[in-house]
């Protein structure tokens, strides 16, 4: 869900009401509304738009705003909340190794969860 909560976050930093947003990028401010909520997603041609805005990159509305390398010629992105959840993790170094025994495991019985 990082796309609504980066373009909610854009939006109040830059002091912007969603009609305000909406009139800059020729929108209604009910399909801003709806990509806040993450009841729509904005198609790229939209995403670009709204990242000009904002004078952000669409990889950063995305989440895409970290990297980490983990070899020599590869590089994996990252966002911070990404991140952030790593360090929770390692904080409680038995759940921690609990996840790294079986990181797939442990997602899917998250995701079940979820449901």
């Amino acid at each position: 869900m990082l796309i609504p909560d980066r373009i909610k976050e854009e939006r109040l930093k830059n002091g912007l009401t969603q009609q305000e947003l909406a009139n800059i990028l020729n929108l209604t401010k009910t399909s801003i509304c709806c990509y806040e909520k993450g009841k729509r997603t904005p198609n790229i041609d939209t995403l670009e738009d709204i990242a000009n805005a904002f004078n952000v990159t669409t990889d950063y509305l995305l989440g895409r705003d970290t990297n980490v390398m983990i070899s020599d010629t590869k590089l994996i992105p990252f966002a911070k909340e990404d991140i952030k959840l790593i360090e929770e993790l390692r904080k409680k170094p038995n759940v921690y190794s609990v996840v790294m025994k079986d990181p797939k495991r442990t997602v899917e019985l998250l995701a079940k969860k979820a449901k």
